[in-house]
């Protein structure tokens, strides 16, 4: 087991190179901490020796709430989890961005 500080060292030193998406598809062992109503993930660890992870029932996939965003990936989701999904401040800050207009006091009119 790996301590908790240094665990923690690794997170910090390590962190502008780590992939998420390196993880998609993986197996591993969750742990969950219900708190609220909410379930929230506490670790996340490899699959011990000898324990087998069966094959996932959804296609493993990544929604990410960027440029890369994917109606279809969203619209392939339970209503469920799109409702939920909808409820969240990245999807109204998504769904709602502003582009901003040039204006006279645009810096493309400064002469320098």
């Amino acid at each position: 087991m790996v301590p908790r500080d240094r665990l923690q060292k690794m997170i910090d030193d390590e962190a502008y190179d780590f992939e998420l998406e390196d993880l998609v598809g993986k197996a591993c062992m969750v742990s969950i901490v219900h708190n609220d109503g909410y379930a929230n993930i506490k670790s996340i660890v490899p699959l011990p020796e000898g324990i087998t992870c069966p094959e996932p029932i959804n296609e493993p996939m990544i929604l990410n709430f960027t440029d890369q965003w994917s109606e279809e990936k969203f619209e392939s989701l339970s209503k469920n989890v799109q409702e939920t999904i909808k409820k969240s401040p990245e999807y109204y800050d998504m769904k709602n961005a502003v582009i901003a207009e040039p204006n006279e006091n645009s810096v493309d009119d400064i002469p320098f």
